[in-house]
């Protein structure tokens, strides 16, 4: 396991200092962990596997992938592969923490959204606003067609825009 600690830290290229202050222990005692003079404690180890995102059964037996695959690190991940903006990671960090029903409310949205800016490509002419403005429309008749159906699950709480593109309003808004 000594190896395997020392591993983590070049992978993170961290001084022995530096790494061992992020896990609240000296230089002294990282040192010790990873020359196996000492045993590192359980609770040593698990803030190790959560704070640098390893896969605890590699860090003890050497079995299994170095890291552990989260959400958060998948969306690393893939924003890294797609040069993906700040803010386009922290929307789809959003997304994924919702419920369904939250979920379900969003894809109709940008359903309808991605729907009505198709549409105005057809008609070069139109004003930026109309795409909102058939977002919000399209968004409203989704929301009545499945309030209006035995089994589909009611659409509530779905933010829409007042035609300001941005501005949020509250549904009872509209």
């Amino acid at each position: 396991m000594n190896q395997r600690i020392k591993e983590v830290r070049q992978h993170y290229k961290k001084t022995q200092k530096e790494f061992g202050e992020s896990l609240g222990v000296s230089r002294d005692t990282l040192a010790s962990y990873e020359s196996g003079r000492v045993v590192p404690s359980k609770t040593f180890i698990q803030l190790l596997c959560k704070t640098y995102n390893v896969n605890e059964e590699w860090l003890t037996t050497g079995q299994g992938d170095f890291h552990v695959e989260t959400k958060s690190s998948l969306i690393k991940k893939l924003s890294a592969e797609l040069s993906l903006n700040a803010t386009t990671q922290k929307i789809i960090e959003i997304y994924l923490n919702l419920d369904n029903k939250q979920k379900e409310a969003v894809d109709l949205l940008i359903t309808a959204v991605a729907d009505s800016a198709i549409e105005s490509d057809a008609e070069k002419d139109a004003p930026p606003l109309s795409v909102v403005d058939k977002a919000v429309r399209r968004v409203e008749g989704l929301r009545a067609a499945r309030s209006d159906t035995e089994h589909g699950a009611e659409i509530t709480n779905v933010p829409a825009l007042d035609g300001k593109a941005g501005d949020i309003i509250n549904e009872d808004d509209i």
